[in-house]
């Protein structure tokens, strides 16, 4: 992203990148911190890498993020 992005719009784009990151963290502590009720430790962790790996290919189908 470093260097697709234009100078102009080097700062939004990083800086909405580090907002998502932020508001992730605690979200998926919390959704963590119920389901930890519900299910194994091992379940919850499953169903953390498999959400990032869907995050990761739904992002590789944005065109634009693969220049």
């Amino acid at each position: 992203m470093t260097i697709a992005a234009q100078g102009a719009d080097h700062g939004r784009i990083f800086g909405t990148q580090r907002a998502l990151l932020a508001i992730a963290a605690p979200l998926g502590a919390a959704v963590g911190a119920l389901g930890i009720d519900h299910l194994s430790p091992s379940v919850i962790l499953a169903i953390s890498a498999a959400a990032c790996a869907v995050a990761g290919l739904a992002a590789l189908t944005v065109r634009d993020l693969r220049r």
